[in-house]
């Protein structure tokens, strides 16, 4: 299980989830599959498809950006 928070760079709420286990993606449009996820609304730096994360077997997070067209940051690679 991993705590997902999003804060997008431009104004707009702050989401928070608690996730339960395998994937879960971030982006702009609902899921195109049965992946969770956080959509994130009418912000012009998030892609329709952004970003992946995954729990890895360390209990890290693999950050994976699905994106075709748009950067991930990361603040202070964490």
């Amino acid at each position: 299980m991993f705590h997902v928070r999003v804060k997008p760079p431009a104004p707009g709420p702050t989401r928070e989830r608690d996730h339960q286990g395998g994937p879960f993606d971030i982006g702009r449009q609902a899921a195109e599959d049965t992946v969770p996820r956080c959509i994130v609304e009418s912000d012009p730096a998030v892609s329709k498809n952004h970003i992946r994360l995954e729990e890895t077997p360390d209990a890290g997070i693999r950050v994976t950006n699905i994106s075709q067209r748009k950067r991930v940051r990361i603040p202070n690679g964490e």
